[in-house]
């Protein structure tokens, strides 16, 4: 068994309580879950094949049991890149399967469909930021798990869209990274539009801060489609 399906079982399995009860916390509905591939780990039973991983994280990866797995994946479906938060101490791990540069996201293969079809799509750090846009746009939104993109990632933008939302941080590292990938896409090519969310610092924690009513008050203007999170996948425009 190669590491990829190795891991691929990990993610399999029903999640605990307690890692419910956070998703659910965070704005995480079961119909965001499972389009995510999100999970928390589930050692699996043979030991893993790659060195690199067991030294960190145990023969079974046994060291990650109380984590959510948010999986990145380029447009074919392959992981390239976990990023592992620990529900108890808050800890992250990231973990990337190859070297070099991908043209991978959060939220692929889920958000191709919009893409195809002319949909904006919005790119944001954190996949808690995706799951609070998804509640109030119907239209393709991306992990970029950082405040910047590399090569691969900015030509997938150019091949499906000619137009981007930035949504990062709203801190001064945050601004300021976006002000450089602004600048980035447009020399690519890009039409760059920024999302404004005064007062908080990324869309995850408007709704950690007020829920479904205060993301409508934030975005409603902004985003004036009803989101995807009743499981109807017709498109619709911005």
């Amino acid at each position: 068994m190669d590491f990829s399906s190795w891991v691929e079982q990990g993610l399999q399995g029903e999640p605990s309580e307690e890692g419910l009860y956070y998703m659910c916390r965070r704005g995480m509905s079961e119909y965001i879950r499972c389009n995510l591939g999100v999970n928390i780990w589930h050692p699996p039973e043979t030991p893993c094949p790659d060195a690199a991983f067991s030294k960190s994280f145990g023969e079974h990866g046994e060291k990650l049991a109380h984590s959510l797995v948010f999986p990145y994946r380029d447009p074919t479906g392959r992981l390239v890149l976990l990023e592992m938060r620990d529900t108890r101490t808050k800890r992250l791990y990231k973990y990337s399967f190859t070297k070099g540069q991908h043209a991978h996201f959060g939220g692929i293969p889920w958000m191709m469909p919009y893409l195809w079809a002319g949909q904006i799509p919005i790119v944001v750090e954190g996949f808690f930021d995706l799951v609070a846009l998804v509640r109030v746009y119907r239209g393709p939104v991306l992990v970029a798990g950082t405040a910047d993109l590399n090569q691969e990632q900015t030509k997938f933008l150019t091949r499906w869209c000619d137009t981007v939302m930035l949504g990062l941080d709203n801190d001064s590292i945050g601004r300021k990274s976006q002000s450089k990938l602004s600048q980035s896409l447009a020399k690519a090519g890009l039409r760059v539009l920024e999302l404004s969310y005064t007062g908080y610092k990324d869309p995850g924690a408007v709704w950690d801060q007020g829920g479904q009513d205060l993301l409508d008050s934030v975005f409603g203007q902004r985003l004036p489609v009803k989101g995807m999170t009743d499981g109807c996948d017709a498109m619709e425009s911005w």
